[in-house]
């Protein structure tokens, strides 16, 4: 089967860094094409099967260098491990994105304000805590 996709590189290399934005996601197959910033400030469009990740995800990635003829070099993924974000910024990102359901924008940013990189941490072991937000009720 021919592709027009032309592998740059045949080894598997890997890359480390967040998702800075998804350009599109196939919810059915998880396919998507991410902005990825690598932690050594480079911006790669990374391409592939990542299901359930979105903005402000902390990822490592392995895969190969792709050049696409219409979207140029493209890293594509054959394997990925999703981190939980580990500073406040990135992890006010991350709740801001949606990824917890009935927590948007304005939440995210009054739990980070309170709870900083101690957030998932007390999201996961002391959820109790969570209702000296406004508009968090204990259920």
């Amino acid at each position: 089967m021919e592709t027009d996709v032309k592998v740059i590189a045949d080894d598997s290399e890997k890359l480390v860094g967040s998702v800075e934005s998804v350009i599109y996601i196939n919810e059915d197959n998880g396919y998507a094409i991410l902005d990825f910033g690598t932690n050594e400030n480079e911006m790669v469009t990374v391409v592939g099967t990542m299901p359930y990740v979105g903005e402000g995800d902390e990822l490592t990635v392995w895969g190969k260098w792709v050049h696409h003829p219409k979207y140029g070099r493209q890293f594509a993924v054959q394997q990925f491990e999703k981190r939980l974000p580990s500073d406040s910024a990135a992890i006010l990102r991350y709740l801001s994105s949606g990824a917890i359901k009935g927590v948007g924008a304005k939440k995210a940013q009054s739990i980070v304000e309170v709870f900083g990189e101690d957030t998932f941490d007390v999201i996961e072991n002391h959820p109790d805590w969570l209702t000296q937000i406004k508009g968090i009720n204990h259920r």
